[in-house]
């Protein structure tokens, strides 16, 4: 039984038929979402493993929705109500969020490759597992969102906040995160390597056996950060502050520390060989058995 759409989803549901109608007069070059399947969702039932592909819902109420496994290739959300919207599995290469409200949204094992995000709300949402290749998501919130073992290679993280955020075993090699806020996130073993991580704030940050290697953390705060085990070779760490950071057994060797604030940090076991102190001074080669 279909219910009454409310005006915000009668005018989704307008919206995303006008997009259908547009695209059968441009031609069979461009695919085109299905008309019943978008009169569905706009009418607010459950609409798991639709085909919605390039719709146009912007603006529109999807609060609560059940979106399970749908194909949402190219599907644009801006400014969007999906808060609690249940995305498990479902695939939102190139979709367009901007500015969507996806709080509390289920978008575990989801594909964000290529997605834009931009100023989207996440905060609590579920992105476990979720694979964001390439994904643009600066100035979103994330706060509380559980980002385990999620694959964001490459993405956009500029001024994303981050706070308390549970990442542990992410993936965000290569990201572009300078000026993020990530205080008190989890990002035990997380890969990081190559990431850029200038003026970013990581403080009180859980990065235990974090790979950081040839990360740029030029600016980043460190205060109170646990690095035990993490790994920072050949990462630049100019200008950074480290303060009352745990830095037990961490490898900074070859890392460029010349400006930094270092002090308070616990590091007994921590390898500094060949890197360049906060004051110029270069220590020992790594091979040459000395540089703690």
């Amino acid at each position: 039984m279909i219910l009454p759409a409310s005006p915000r989803r009668a005018a989704a549901c307008l919206a995303a038929l006008a997009t259908l109608g547009a695209g059968m007069v441009a031609g069979p070059a461009r695919a085109v979402p299905n008309e019943k399947d978008v009169a569905q969702v706009a009418a607010g039932v459950a609409c798991p493993m639709c085909d919605l592909r390039y719709a146009n819902f912007n603006g529109a109420d999807l609060a609560n929705q059940n979106l399970t496994g749908a194909y949402l290739f190219g599907t644009t959300f801006r400014r969007t109500d999906l808060a609690g919207i249940d995305l498990k599995s479902a695939t939102l290469i190139r979709a367009d969020l901007e500015r969507a409200d996806l709080t509390r949204a289920n978008l575990k094992k989801a594909n964000l490759s290529g997605a834009r995000l931009y100023g989207a709300t996440l905060r609590h949402a579920d992105l476990s597992f979720a694979l964001g290749r390439g994904a643009d998501l600066e100035a979103a919130a994330l706060t509380y969102a559980d980002l385990t073992t999620a694959e964001l290679a490459g993405a956009n993280l500029i001024n994303a906040f981050a706070t308390h955020a549970r990442m542990p075993n992410i993936r965000l090699t290569g990201v572009t995160a300078h000026d993020a806020d990530f205080t008190t996130s989890n990002l035990t073993n997380a890969d990081l390597r190559g990431a850029d991580l200038r003026g970013a704030d990581l403080t009180m940050t859980n990065l235990r056996g974090a790979d950081l290697r040839g990360a740029d953390l030029t600016g980043a705060v460190l205060r109170y950060a646990d690095l035990e085990d993490a790994d920072l070779t050949g990462a630049t760490l100019r200008n950074t502050r480290i303060v009352g950071a745990n830095l037990r057994r961490a490898r900074l060797a070859r890392t460029d520390l010349r400006g930094a604030t270092v002090s308070g940090n616990a590091t007994a076991g921590t390898i500094f060989c060949g890197a360049v102190r906060s004051d110029g001074r270069r220590e020992p080669a790594c091979d040459s058995g000395k540089g703690r």
